[in-house]
């Protein structure tokens, strides 16, 4: 393996994060000072710290060992939840999006099967439709 390029992909893993080195170091529990010597190829990197990166931010093994495929393993539909309502989270209350999500938070289980039901029969509508994206409505 070429420790040179796996600093590389590395470091673009922390950038892709948006984060500093200090925030990626804590969350792989080594030091900042031993992160950067990783980025910059003067020490190499443990299966430990390999494993450790791939488990905190989701990265492809494959990838960041060879470059090889995407940077990101795919997310599974709990970690996409988790992502889509942590940014829910910091919308304002005045959103429309996190009004709606509250009011189908508070649905009973028979107001879902209306819902199952209006969402069949637009899946039904797009499908006879060509299944192409629905058209702007003009004011």
């Amino acid at each position: 393996m070429s420790e040179d390029k796996i600093s590389e992909r590395i470091r673009a893993v922390r950038k892709a994060c948006k984060i500093t080195q200090e925030e990626f170091a804590a969350g792989i529990n080594i030091s900042r000072s031993n992160l950067g010597n990783i980025e910059i190829g003067r020490i190499g990197v443990t299966d430990r710290v390999i494993s450790d990166i791939c488990n905190t931010y989701g990265v492809a093994e494959n990838w960041l060992r060879t470059g090889k495929g995407d940077m990101f393993r795919p997310k599974d539909t709990e970690d996409a939840l988790i992502d889509a309502f942590g940014k829910l989270v910091n919308e304002s209350d005045e959103s429309f999006v996190k009004q709606f999500v509250m009011a189908l938070a508070e649905l009973e289980p028979e107001d879902w099967k209306v819902i199952e039901k209006f969402a069949l029969n637009v899946a039904k509508w797009r499908k006879q439709a060509g299944g192409g994206e629905p058209k702007e409505q003009s004011k």
